[in-house]
């Protein structure tokens, strides 16, 4: 209940507290009386991120001195992406007409249930090889909230080798993932026609059905289809020239000789007896047999489960950092983790917003050797091949291209370890809202997958005492929470948090300003 300034009104609000599913209503009721001593007439509006789609019926209300009159405030939210997932505050402001600028505000909050609407399609649904083809799976999360999509393949007869990078991905809400699907043959044939290999992709969104998808491998001939042709004709001259050369036929006849003129016959010597051929053997040497070319070898099979932690909304090259004159190195964040033997190492980029379509720059590698980096202008992975056997330190950085923007960016990282930990560090300048569920300009999301029970633990370390920041922890699938503010701290550990599975559990911080006003360096390490 709050009394109207400089007025004799009382307005109240019940329930204060809602639950709404998108595409469905939530309905509240607002409670003016006019303890005034005149006929008044009172305006009623909703502010905040709810405006868009609460109805106010009346919108003003005229109320007799002592009289009461209720307003009913509908909360409608479309079953689109916006409004996301997780409470919204609101604002219901009371104006008298007598004095409108003694208007005060009622204070709700509606909480926005997640449902998902994940959309896929693979492209081209048909590709032409006579070993291998590749394919994509696009995958569209339409939804409010984020999801874990998980995409594998299948073949029914069990004759093609088929393989998914990445094998899943965490989805936010308006954004695209990018999955490639390699397709290899066991059986390659040197001639005939086309062989037409059918494959299904299955694509699990979270809570959602499975989406299947059927694509085709069009296998061709190792050869050409003339060769055959050609090659009939050159045998076929080739035993014809062989018979006429045996046959002594054809061009290969013995030129005609002349018969001499009859002569008396003259008895010759007997010829003495010519000296046997020798009969040796010949001795040409035996043909090399062609060594078997060796077949590809599979890569080692991991023996650490596969770990998947996202980060959304973060910023990349602060423009207040760059005044600073403070390096690149440092403007973006930097990100460390360790491997526990053999399995793919993957750096998704999953969105990018405001970098004027020049993407951004990946770079992924062992700490101890020079990394891999590619400039992506589109959702896609960075894969590195990783066979070691023991623990390996990762590091992994990501940047524009460019000095003239400063994007906004969700990426996700994917390794197998035990106990996986990673550690991001960077400079920023801290100015977020620290009621607000979103991250702000200042702040990030993280993401991190559990599909075993584990504890997350997150530690943040600053180089400077900061004034203060706002957290909070949750199961994604459910609707967001309140952010929690915390004291002017130089290092901060959450308090332990366990995740079951299946799930996904975000971790939001928000900056609220930092001590001296300027960007600092600070870690924040995730463990689970």
């Amino acid at each position: 209940m709050r009394r109207l300034r400089r007025m004799s009104a009382i307005s109240t609000l019940s329930p204060a507290e809602l639950t709404v599913d998108p595409g469905s209503r939530a309905v509240t009721t607002l409670r003016v009386r006019n303890t005034g001593s005149i006929v008044d007439r009172f305006d009623v509006d909703v502010v905040g991120p709810t405006a868009g789609w609460v109805t106010v019926d009346p919108a003003s209300l005229s109320l007799f001195p002592g009289a009461e009159g209720a307003v009913v405030l509908t909360f409608a939210p479309p079953r689109a992406s916006q409004p996301r997932a997780g409470v919204h505050p609101f604002g219901v402001r009371v104006r008298p007409a007598a004095n409108p600028a003694g208007s005060a505000v009622e204070e709700g909050r509606v909480t926005v249930t997640p449902f998902p609407d994940v959309a896929a399609e693979i492209v081209p649904q048909t590709s032409r090889g006579s070993r291998a083809g590749r394919h994509e799976v696009l995958v569209d999360n339409r939804g409010n909230a984020p999801v874990d999509v998980a995409v594998s393949a299948t073949d029914p007869d069990r004759r093609l080798t088929l393989g998914v990078q990445p094998p899943s991905a965490i989805v936010a809400p308006e954004a695209r993932a990018a999955f490639r699907v390699s397709v290899a043959v066991d059986d390659p044939f040197p001639f005939g026609p086309n062989r037409s290999r059918p494959f299904t992709v299955s694509v699990e969104p979270g809570r959602q059905a499975p989406i299947q998808l059927r694509a085709t491998l069009n296998q061709r001939a190792l050869l050409p289809s003339w060769i055959p042709p050609v090659a009939g004709v050159g045998v076929v001259a080739l035993v014809l020239g062989a018979g006429a050369f045996l046959g002594k036929l054809g061009p290969f006849a013995p030129e005609a000789t002349a018969t001499p003129p009859p002569s008396r016959a003259v008895a010759s010597p007997t010829p003495e007896p010519s000296a046997p051929a020798s009969a040796e053997p010949s001795s040409a040497p035996p043909s090399a047999s062609a060594e078997a070319s060796p077949g590809v070898t599979p890569p080692p099979v991991p023996t650490a489960p596969l770990a998947r932690i996202q980060f959304l909304d973060f910023e990349l090259e602060d423009t207040g950092n760059r005044r600073e004159g403070i390096s690149r190195n440092r403007m973006n964040p930097r990100f460390t983790f360790t491997t526990d033997g053999p399995g793919d190492v993957t750096f998704l980029l999953n969105r990018v917003s405001g970098d004027d379509g020049n993407g951004l720059r990946l770079c992924l590698g062992p700490a101890d050797r020079d990394p891999t980096c590619e400039v992506l202008t589109s959702p896609g992975p960075l894969t590195v091949p990783n066979d070691a056997t023991g623990s390996v330190t990762w590091e992994a950085s990501v940047r524009p291209p460019n000095d003239n923007v400063a994007p906004f960016a969700d990426v996700t990282f994917e390794f197998h370890a035990l106990r996986p930990v990673l550690t991001w560090a960077d400079n920023a300048e801290f100015f977020g809202d620290p009621v607000n569920p979103a991250p702000g300009y200042y702040g990030f999301a993280a993401l991190v997958s559990s599909r075993e029970a584990k504890l997350l633990g997150v530690n943040l370390v600053f180089a400077e005492q900061v004034a203060g920041f706002s957290w909070s922890v949750r199961d994604a699938a459910q609707p967001a929470q309140s952010l929690t503010p915390v004291d002017p701290v130089f290092e901060w550990a959450l308090p332990v948090f366990p995740m079951t599975p299946p799930g996904i559990y975000e971790f939001r911080f928000v900056g609220t300003f930092t001590f001296t006003g300027g960007p600092i360096d600070y870690t924040a390490t995730f463990s689970w």
